[in-house]
Order: structure tokens, then sequence, then C-alpha cells
């Protein structure tokens, strides 16, 4: 497979006009174009532009709404609910995390729901921004069923992702992001994409064996055949995996 270097700049410009053609509102197409793009920058491109064609499909097929605006639908002093109304993720993503800001810099503390929204990148990208004003910044999100249980042959789980970003007054920021199975769906499909196995323990097939095929993975999780992504720590307790699963169902 032939390789090109592309600026992050062109690139940014890029897949912000493609999301322009599809009515995604100027400024929301800013932080999903920002988002997808800093992704692989940071060496996580499970996460990266490669995810536009998923965008552009949910848009096409009605269950992403472009043009939606994030509301908040009930707040206290510290606290908010926020509906999406099915819009893109990046954008209900900035607006929560956001308002959690605003809300911390009166109160010490802001803590932000989001309901009705879609993939939102990766959860580093909000927790990052409380940073800015030296804060502690935490984002976690839920996901499609992909991960299959302890013990269990089917999918029923997300991959669930956790971020934690702490400010250092002397280093810098220290910032986590993981998903709680053995990888995210993304890597998966970068596998797809180059035509390569997985490696051995990352996903079980339909028949509860482990399997090195992503595309059966893949396939297998979309309609439901069964199998799929391990939790955190693998298969079975030998490794942990009992408590991927733990951190997954919370």
């Amino acid at each position: 497979m032939s390789e090109r270097t592309i600026s992050h700049e062109s690139l940014y410009s890029f897949v912000k006009q493609v999301l322009l053609k599809c009515d995604v509102p100027e400024d929301a197409a800013h932080y999903v174009a920002d988002n997808l793009v800093l992704s692989n920058l940071r060496g996580i491109d499970s996460h990266g532009v490669g995810r536009v064609k998923r965008y552009v499909g949910g848009i096409k097929d009605g269950y992403i709404v472009p043009d939606a605006r994030p509301k908040v639908i009930r707040e206290n002093s510290v606290m908010a609910n926020v509906d999406a109304d099915n819009g893109v993720g990046q954008f209900a993503g900035v607006y929560g995390m956001d308002l959690a800001i605003d809300k911390a810099r009166m109160q010490g503390i802001g803590l932000v729901t989001v309901s009705n929204s879609n993939h939102y990148g990766f959860a580093g990208y909000y927790a990052m921004r409380a940073l800015e004003y030296d804060f502690i910044g935490i984002s976690l999100t839920n996901s499609e069923p992909l991960v299959v249980p302890t013990f269990g042959k089917d999918a029923i789980l997300g991959t669930n992702p956790i971020s934690i970003a702490t400010p250092g007054s002397r280093n810098r920021p220290w910032v986590m992001d993981l998903a709680t199975s053995v990888v995210p769906r993304g890597k998966l499909e970068v596998y797809e994409r180059l035509g390569e196995r997985i490696p051995h323990g990352w996903a079980t097939d339909e028949t509860g064996r482990s399997t090195e095929d992503p595309s059966r993975v893949l396939n297998n999780v979309l309609h439901s055949y069964g199998g799929g992504i391990l939790p955190l720590g693998g298969e079975g307790e030998l490794h942990g995996g009992h408590k991927g699963y733990g951190l997954s169902m919370m």
C-alpha cells in the first residue's frame, strides 16, 4: 500500500469541507474536524479521520441530524443534563464539557451528562479542555454493544472509554484515555483496512473462540451474530478480564 504525507492543516480543511457539504454548521464542523485530526496527530488512528465515512453515512441514513443544537433540559448550580437531539457527537461533547467548566469556575465542580448523541471521537479531547483552566477534566461515554462480558458469548457491553486529564504545576499535564475493552472498535477497522490479522486475544467469533479475523468480528457485532471484542484484561479472570468487564458496566 502506497503512503502519502498530508499536512494536518490540509487534512483539517478537507474534513471540515466534507462536513459542511453535509449541512453540518460551521462551528460543529470545526470541532469534528479538529477532534479527528488531533486524534491522528496523537497517534490514535482508530479515532481519526477514518471516521469521516461513518459520520457521512450516518447523516445520509438519517440517524445523525447534521444541524442539531444541544439544549439543556435541566440544571442547577453544579449539574446539568443536555439533550444532543441526535446531533454530531463532537459538538455535543464540547458543549457539555464547556458547560461543566463554566459551573466549576463558579462552584468548584461541574457535572454534565449528555444524551441522544453520537460517536464523539477520542474522549481525551474533552478532558483536556479543562486543563486550560487548571482544572481536572473527566470524560467518559458508552457505545453500541461491542464487548463480550467475562465468560459470555455475545457482545452486550460498549467499549465505554474513560479519560482523565490533570494539570501539572511544573511538568506537562497527565492525560489518560482508554477503552474498557482490550482495544476499541476503530483498532479493528484499522487492521481491516490494512488487510492484516489482529493479535490473538483481542476478540472472539460467533462460537466464542478467539479469532484473528477483524472483518469477521466487525460483521458479527454489526449483525448481532455473536462474539465481539474482549474486555480490558482479556478472556476470563487470569489476566483481569473481569475487571475490564466491571469498568465497562460502570
